[in-house]
């Protein structure tokens, strides 16, 4: 009896491990159209303190836009680049 629900417990991580595995937003994700590229930006590096910088800036939400191949930030507020 107790041999069958260590069986049952191994077979439960094992079915935890491989949804979690599938559910993780750290694979590959699906291929790019024909054509694309991928996007590459770079950032800072994450500080050990944080240094606030965003909103001492004050940088309101923004989205991201092309223009031919340069990238431009466009405020979500005044639509401006």
């Amino acid at each position: 009896m107790r041999h069958k629900w260590q069986v049952v417990g191994v077979l439960v991580v094992i079915l935890f491990g491989v949804a979690a595995l599938k559910l993780s937003p750290m694979g590959p994700g699906p291929d790019l159209p024909a054509g694309a590229t991928r996007l590459h930006i770079a950032t800072e590096a994450p500080h050990l303190l944080p240094t606030f910088g965003c909103e001492t800036a004050l940088l309101g939400p923004a989205r991201v836009a092309s223009d031919a191949d340069n990238l431009i930030l466009v405020s979500e507020s005044s639509g401006k680049a």
